[in-house]
C-alpha cells in the first residue's frame, strides 16, 4: 500500500471514530444556526420547534412546523389552520456526513503542519457553506414537498429538485468539492507566502551586499 494509500485509510479511520464520539456534540453546537437558516428559507413555514428526535434508534433532529402563509398552487388557495403541524427531520450521520468526507480528504492528502493548520482553516469556512446550503435547504424541501403532494402532485420545485440531489450522492460531492478547494487554496497561500519569504531573504541578501561595497 503506498503513503497516500496509508494516509486515506487511517485518516478514514480516525474520522469515523471522531464522528460516533462526537457528532451528536458537534450538531448540537450547530443547531441555533441550523435552526435561523431553516427559518430564513422556509419563511411560508413557523417553526415551532427545532431539536433532537427519536428515531427507531438513529440520533436525529427533526423541525416542527405550522404553514404560516396563504400559499396558491395550480390557482388554489392553501391557507394555514393553525392546527396542522408538519415534521421533518434528518439524522445526525446525514448532517455531517459532507464534513466527515472533507475531513477525510485533508488529512489525507500530505502536507507540512503550516499547510495542514491552513487546510483545516479554509475547510471548515467552506464546510459552513456546505451546512448552510445541504441541511436546512433539505428540510425546506421536505416541507414543500407536502404540501405540494398533498396539493399539487404534479408540480415540483427547484427547492425539492435540489433536496433529490442532495439525497442521490450531492452530498459526497460537495464534501469532496470542499476537500478539493481547501486543499488547492492552502497549496497557494503556501506558495505566496513562500514567494513572499523568498523575495524578502533576496531583498536582504541585496541589501547587505551593497552595505558591504559601500563600506570597502
Amino acid at each position: 500500500m503506498n503513503r497516500v494509500g496509508l494516509r486515506l485509510v487511517l485518516a478514514t479511520v480516525a474520522t469515523l471514530t471522531a464522528a460516533h464520539l462526537w457528532s451528536r456534540d458537534v450538531v448540537t453546537l450547530l443547531m441555533p444556526a441550523l435552526s435561523s437558516a431553516l427559518s430564513a428559507v422556509a419563511d411560508d413555514f413557523k417553526i415551532l420547534r427545532f431539536d433532537f428526535v427519536s428515531d427507531r434508534g438513529n440520533a436525529s433532529i427533526g423541525a416542527l412546523a405550522l404553514l404560516d402563509h396563504t400559499l396558491v398552487l395550480d390557482g388554489r388557495a392553501i391557507v394555514p389552520d393553525g392546527v396542522s403541524p408538519m415534521l421533518v427531520g434528518t439524522t445526525v450521520g446525514t448532517v455531517v456526513q459532507p464534513l466527515l468526507v472533507t475531513l477525510v480528504l485533508v488529512l489525507a492528502w500530505p502536507a507540512g503542519p503550516i499547510e495542514m493548520a491552513w487546510r483545516l482553516a479554509v475547510a471548515a469556512v467552506l464546510d459552513a457553506v456546505v451546512l448552510l446550503v445541504d441541511t436546512p435547504l433539505s428540510m425546506a424541501a421536505w416541507l414543500w414537498e407536502v404540501q405540494l403532494r398533498a396539493h399539487a402532485p404534479d408540480r415540483t420545485s427547484l427547492l425539492v429538485s435540489w433536496n433529490i440531489f442532495l439525497n442521490s450522492g450531492g452530498r459526497l460531492a460537495l464534501g469532496l468539492i470542499a476537500g478539493v478547494l481547501a486543499i488547492a487554496l492552502a497549496q497557494r497561500v503556501r506558495g505566496f507566502r513562500s514567494f513572499r519569504n523568498g523575495a524578502a531573504s533576496v531583498a536582504t541578501t541585496e541589501s547587505a551586499d551593497r552595505s558591504r561595497r559601500a563600506a570597502a
